[in-house]
């Protein structure tokens, strides 16, 4: 009997370690099916899962629970770590320029009510909206955003979804990039600031993400790549995506490596969201918040202040003695 009980008992202890191990390669190493599409967007429940089991396992003595568990937990903890922003606390304000920036997704007719009626008192110097077309709503951001941010433009999806950008800044360079027809379309640019600060450049896109279309993503990113390499090279960029991507996807962490952008926020909600704002080096945020019911976010950015080198420090100090 208990040797029953034994081979049972490892039986049990190896399906664990089997589990375990292949949800972890399942969220670090997806691949393109629906079960590991299923597995990255939902990482952060998956490592909260393997924490709690591997308190269970402690509370038990069971030590072939207790390792694996929170080996695995690190390991995806880690993995998340690293796929978001290094600069985990916001920057103080330094400058006299702070653009605030916004981005909505509006999917249904009750996010589309709501912010009609509370987009007046919206204060923001650039708003990138991604909405179902909408007579009635595209009529009143014209008349009424168009007070406060004169400068805009939108495009159209094949999908039936309108893309819209509204500044107070002068708008130069507009652009639609097109992938797969113009059945995925970014909506590019760039805001001119005044004569002593650079140009930002904006990227609004909406990424197609679905299960089974981690190839289409990762090919729209790759386009998207190419046109920032020939056209945005010596500007700020801020880019805003509108899809069902978590921060920590293998395709977006590329994305975003290769152009060294920032996450504006700690991705670490339990479900994957629709509004991202993702930043270059040559910014830094410095403030974020979710707005209109969680339907969009609001982000503040100035930019990042050059570090002294140690020539003009020591030319400093020089020019200071004399």
């Amino acid at each position: 009997m208990k040797l029953n009980n034994l081979i049972k008992s490892q039986n049990i202890s190896l399906l664990w370690l089997f589990l375990v191990t292949m949800l972890t390669l399942g969220v670090v190493v997806p691949l393109d099916t629906t079960a590991n599409y299923f597995l990255s967007s939902h990482a952060i429940t998956i490592m909260l899962l393997f924490l709690g089991t591997g308190f269970v396992g402690f509370v038990l003595r069971n030590n072939t629970i207790i390792f694996p568990s929170f080996l695995a937990c690190i390991v995806l903890c880690t993995f998340i770590k690293e796929s978001l922003t290094q600069e985990f606390t916001y920057s103080t304000p330094t400058d006299d320029i702070e653009v605030r920036v916004a981005h909505l997704v509006l999917d249904d007719k009750e996010s589309i009510t709501a912010f009609a009626q509370s987009f007046s008192g919206l204060e923001a110097d650039f708003l990138s909206i991604q909405t179902p077309i909408e007579p009635t709503l595209e009529l009143r951001l014209t008349q009424e955003l168009g007070k406060k941010m004169p400068y805009w433009n939108k495009t159209i999806c094949n999908n039936n979804t309108a893309m819209f950008i509204f500044s107070s800044y002068e708008l130069k360079d507009l652009d639609t990039v097109y992938y797969n027809g113009n059945q995925a379309v970014s909506l590019v640019g760039s805001m001119f600031i005044d004569s002593t600060h650079d140009q930002i450049s904006f990227l609004s896109t909406r990424v197609p993400v679905d299960r089974g279309l981690r190839q289409e993503t990762e090919k729209h990113l790759e386009r998207l790549s190419q046109y920032i390499n020939n056209n945005f090279q010596d500007k700020p960029l801020l880019t805003l995506s509108g899809t069902k991507l978590a921060s920590w996807t293998p395709e977006l962490q590329e994305f975003r490596t290769a152009h060294r952008l920032n996450d504006s926020e700690m991705d670490l909600e339990l479900r994957t969201r629709d509004e991202h704002i993702f930043y270059s080096k040559d910014l830094v945020c410095t403030g974020f918040s979710n707005i209109l019911d969680g339907n969009g976010v609001l982000a503040t950015y100035q930019f990042r202040t050059p570090k002294k080198t140690a020539y003009n420090y020591k030319n400093d100090i020089k020019g200071a003695a004399l």
